[in-house]
């Protein structure tokens, strides 16, 4: 289901730094905005990179400019939470934790817009307006991206354009299960999941080519690490090629759709993919939560 420039999930994407720090307060001590590289296949999440340490991120902003303290591509809003936690982080540096979380957003490379200068120029019009606090001025932006969006891509491509979103812990050799189990439902046990989600949005997977695209960019540990994966365009077979199942292999499988409108989501062949990979069905009366309970390991 779309958002709308009321809900609350809205803020990840318009302020992902103060969504996290009003969701979770006391849990993280910075929030690290790294850079686009050139390409290529993902990093090894597990390899530690001697160099820059967190130590390195501190930073004075300019008194002057409440933007200083970021990198102005970025466009954050200038927030008491962006100025207490966010670090930019240049593409090619890394620092080594004992623990982190990351959250890797994706866009299939195939789906440019057909006139880039013309289409940022376009976003950059409304964005003041959407980070904003008035709603009606955000209800209006929000409106007026879409359409951006309408215009800036070819027809057919919205789908393929949808953000997909990975999720998980860093490094993921050291995260290991203590226990868990899935919430309302007979307290079924997790055994050896590891943490990371991926959120596929209405993405387009038709075929193994779109889904290798996609377990390029994210690598081979994140890919196969994968313990919940929400299946694309609520399970539409337009979006999902059989056997594509077998490339992600999760643990669980969620199909967030209504059988009962006019769709028919999910489509039989789809869920027949998933049924070795633990699938569900969610609604709006119906979810599905899992608790696991995690501990770092010391090298």
């Amino acid at each position: 289901m779309a958002l709308t420039e009321r809900d609350n999930e809205l803020g990840f994407y318009t302020d992902p730094v103060g969504f996290i720090a009003g969701a979770a307060p006391d849990r993280f001590g910075r929030i690290v905005f790294v850079m686009p590289s050139d390409g290529g296949e993902g990093s090894d999440p597990d390899v530690p990179f001697p160099g820059i340490t967190p130590d390195d991120l501190e930073w004075r902003p300019d008194e002057k400019s409440t933007r200083g303290f970021l990198l102005e591509d970025l466009e954050v809003p200038a927030t008491p939470e962006n100025h207490d936690f966010a670090r930019d982080f240049k593409a090619g540096d890394r620092f080594v934790l004992p623990g982190a979380w990351e959250f890797l957003p994706y866009n299939d490379p195939k789906s440019a817009p057909k006139s880039p200068d013309s289409f940022k120029r376009s976003v950059v019009s409304v964005r003041q307006e959407l980070l904003g606090q008035d709603e009606d001025k955000r209800e209006t932006a929000l409106k007026k991206l879409k359409a951006i969006y309408r215009h800036g891509f070819p027809a057919g491509l919205q789908n393929d354009l949808s953000l997909s979103l990975y999720t998980g812990p860093v490094p993921l050799s050291r995260w290991k299960l203590e226990g868990g189990s899935v919430v309302d439902s007979n307290a079924t046990p997790i055994s050896d999941a590891p943490a990371p989600i991926l959120y596929t949005g209405d993405g387009n997977f038709s075929t193994k080519t779109h889904c290798l695209r996609l377990t390029k960019y994210l690598g081979e540990k994140r890919s196969e690490a994968i313990a919940t994966f929400q299946v694309p365009h609520h399970g539409s077979r337009y979006n999902w090629k059989k056997g594509n199942a077998l490339l992600v292999s999760p643990q669980f499988s969620v199909f967030s759709s209504d059988p009962a409108r006019r769709h028919g989501h999910p489509h039989a062949e789809v869920m027949r993919d998933f049924l070795l990979f633990g699938s569900k069905q969610v609604d709006k009366h119906n979810d599905f939560k899992w608790m696991a309970h995690f501990c770092i390991q010391k090298e």
